[in-house]
């Protein structure tokens, strides 16, 4: 689908999609919400929201509780000025206990 057609449905407001860009409230840190020109980070929202997508695939395809999880990347997953109580990977383990 296109981007038009996904924002018609509704798809694109319900996966948050509509909250990336140069507004305060975007998942992405930009100047408006951090004071700085990133365009490329989460925000701490945009972390919990990168662990609620996780945990609902997780729990769709019943990949939940039974075996351990590894979350491993580049500075999205590791540090990029956060601190770890704002990694995506503490949200979605706070989901899955």
């Amino acid at each position: 689908m296109k981007r038009r057609q996904l924002i018609k449905t509704g798809v694109v407001t319900a996966l948050g999609m509509d909250k990336v860009g140069t507004e305060q409230d975007s998942l992405i840190q930009n100047f408006a919400n951090a004071g700085k020109t990133d365009g490329i980070h989460p925000t701490t929202n945009g972390y919990r929201f990168i662990a609620r997508s996780v945990y609902e695939y997780l729990k769709a395809n019943h990949l939940d509780g039974s075996k351990s999880i590894v979350c491993f990347g580049d500075s999205v997953t590791g540090r990029d000025g956060f601190i770890d109580k704002d990694r995506y990977a503490v949200y979605l383990s706070k989901l899955l206990s």
